[in-house]
């Protein structure tokens, strides 16, 4: 059983598929080594007591499909190059200190790829891209600010119903 830290040895794991180390406590800061393991599709981390920034290095693993860095004490901001790993399907960074305004990529561009292959004009579609990307940043900062560690910080549900009905009223004017 892994107890304390995770070492920066674990980067020498390159070939590991899967790495599944939750509810641990595990403390410390995740190794930069961390981007070494290029052939992760799976990295759980989540419910431990990890500290200090996401890495950047994660970027590195272009075959990750899940990310669960959540219920932690991770701090500082969201790396955007996290968000360009285009095989990322799940994402949980829930329950952290994390900063800062969510990237323009948290948008799938395979979404707009598709869309864009499949010839869909402005006649045929009824909104645009930028129409839809605010559309879902606004739900999903509306998202984070209802998840905060803290009950007392946490978006008021009467809030959230009036800011849901901004983001639906822009989109019907759209």
């Amino acid at each position: 059983m892994l107890e304390g830290s995770i070492p920066q040895s674990i980067g020498k794991l390159s070939n590991l598929q899967g790495l599944r180390i939750n509810k641990r406590s595990i403390s410390g800061q995740i190794p930069l080594s961390i981007g070494n393991m290029t052939r992760l599709s799976v990295l759980d981390l989540g419910g431990n007591m990890l500290q200090g920034s996401i890495p950047v290095t994660l970027s590195n693993i272009s075959s990750l499909e899940q990310l669960n860095l959540g219920d932690s004490l991770l701090s500082g901001t969201i790396p955007e190059q996290v968000f360009g790993l285009s095989s990322l399907i799940i994402l949980y960074l829930h329950q952290n200190h994390l900063t800062g305004q969510l990237p323009h990529q948290i948008v799938d561009p395979q979404i707009r790829l598709q869309m864009e292959d499949e010839n869909e004009t402005k006649a045929n579609c009824k909104y645009s891209i930028s129409t839809l990307e605010n559309s879902l940043r606004s739900i999903f900062q509306i998202g984070l600010l209802c998840s905060v560690e803290s009950p007392k910080e946490r978006m008021d549900i009467r809030d959230v119903v009036v800011e849901l009905h901004v983001v639906r009223g822009a989109l019907l004017r759209a």
